[in-house]
């Protein structure tokens, strides 16, 4: 997979724990409020994994039925309904050590599976939601915010892809979208749009061509919606991975993981004319990266830091 996302299929969604302050994202969370029902309890799934398995594990919990997921600086907590048995949930998690086995991905998995009370969590979820201001000139807002600055609006409802705003990868791709478009550069493509959220941005920001792609026919659909919503104007918008790509672009945002860019990494750069960055990387993964690109013939690169993670851009010429 290229992103880091999955559907969110019940309609069941647990409450929202973590206190979310404007501009940082230490958790990441994928609910949908609109989606409670008269449930009378769910399940509250700790796991503590090696953290280059918690990609893996997301999309295994998702395809087996989770409603709902954070990812925490030191562990994922899924949540189940009470239409999930018990019994299922721990063969779920079996099934996913199984999963990482063969991925040759190292370590085990621990977890705690807590049965807990339902109360009337979606307004309290939706006021933890708060307005993301990016850079100089944008504003992240869910469907039920109201703002009448002068920032260009982008309105993405929380859950359904990745690419909120709220995660700092996110974040590192916008920053360096407004600085290119200050540049005048005038072609865009994002490799694994998720959301549409960074191709939404291109449309506002000035940018007069802009491609979006991603192998998820769910992303696809999610950020077909959000552009539509946003009255982007025309995206060409690809289901599609990087090899039946064609084309040249004046900036290029790949917000996927590292492994998944070390795989695109020649397309990418046929791709690229001027500028990309290149982010989903955790800071230990940053080098690895760096040194493939120098043998590619890029040899200066930009380290931008935030929270646990790195972005990488280059200049192609």
């Amino acid at each position: 997979m290229i992103m880091r996302r999955a559907k969110l299929n019940s309609a069941f969604i647990p409450p929202h724990t973590g206190k979310t302050t404007e501009g940082t994202e230490k958790n990441t969370e994928m609910y949908d409020a609109n989606k409670i029902n008269k449930d009378t309890f769910y399940y509250k799934v700790n796991i503590k994994a090696p953290e280059d398995a918690f990609e893996l594990i997301s999309a295994a919990l998702f395809e087996h039925g989770s409603t709902g997921m954070e990812e925490k600086e030191d562990e994922l907590i899924a949540y189940f309904s009470e239409k999930t048995e018990e019994k299922k949930i721990t063969d779920i998690i079996k099934s996913v050590e199984s999963v990482l086995k063969r991925a040759e991905i190292s370590g085990s998995i621990d977890y705690n599976i807590n049965r807990l009370p339902i109360k009337d969590w979606g307004e309290n979820w939706k006021k933890s939601i708060k307005p993301i201001r990016v850079g100089k000139k944008l504003i992240i807002l869910a469907p039920w915010h109201r703002y009448n600055g002068k920032r260009l609006r982008i309105v993405i409802e929380p859950g359904m892809a990745f690419g909120t705003g709220y995660h700092a990868t996110t974040r590192i791709c916008l920053e360096r979208l407004e600085v290119a478009s200050d540049a005048e550069m005038k072609s865009f493509l994002d490799i694994g749009t998720g959301s549409g959220i960074l191709a939404i941005a291109a449309k506002k920001l000035g940018f007069k061509d802009v491609v979006a792609t991603d192998i998820d026919p769910i992303a696809i659909e999610v950020a077909e919606k959000n552009i539509k919503n946003n009255e982007a104007g025309h995206i060409d918008l690809l289901l599609t991975d990087t090899h039946e790509l064609k084309g040249t672009f004046s900036f290029v945002a790949v917000n996927i993981t590292a492994e998944a860019i070390k795989y695109r990494i020649d397309d990418i750069l046929r791709f690229c004319n001027k500028k990309a960055v290149l982010t989903g990387i955790l800071k230990e993964q940053g080098n690895n990266i760096i040194q493939l690109l120098k043998t590619k013939g890029i040899k200066h690169s930009e380290i931008i830091r935030k929270d646990e993670w790195i972005g990488i851009l280059f200049n192609k010429r």
